[in-house]
């Protein structure tokens, strides 16, 4: 009866750790946009920084506003897990007219108003 129990136990390790690292461990998990982290935020600094820089420290943004004044860019990022931590944010960087970097900050939501259901139920 010992062999049986330890036998389950050992075949119900190896179940949930196939779980855990297999096919299912990014069940649930949504990820899109352009995560910015606050080592790249810090390395871009204002009245300094060119649009060619930003483009190739980070890419393309998501969104190109143009304003009389300059322009104004954004990346968006929305990540969802299965245990909570979900992130939904805008990074905005705004340009003078000759492209230097004027400010540059983080917003929360991702500026817009979204039909994705999985955004909605992550309450974004």
């Amino acid at each position: 009866m010992k062999k049986m129990i330890l036998a389950a136990v050992v075949v119900s390790g190896f179940v949930l750790q196939g779980c855990t690292s297999g096919p299912l461990q990014n069940f649930g998990k949504y990820e899109t946009g352009t995560y910015i982290d606050q080592a790249k935020m810090d390395s871009l600094h204002d009245h300094q920084t060119t649009e060619a820089q930003v483009i190739t420290s980070i890419g393309h943004p998501d969104n190109r506003q143009f304003a009389p004044n300059g322009e104004i860019w954004s990346f968006g990022y929305t990540k969802i897990s299965s245990f909570g931590g979900d992130l939904s944010e805008s990074t905005v960087f705004e340009f003078d007219k000759k492209g230097v970097l004027r400010d540059h900050y983080k917003t929360k939501g991702n500026g817009t108003s979204s039909s994705n259901p999985l955004l909605k139920a992550a309450g974004m």
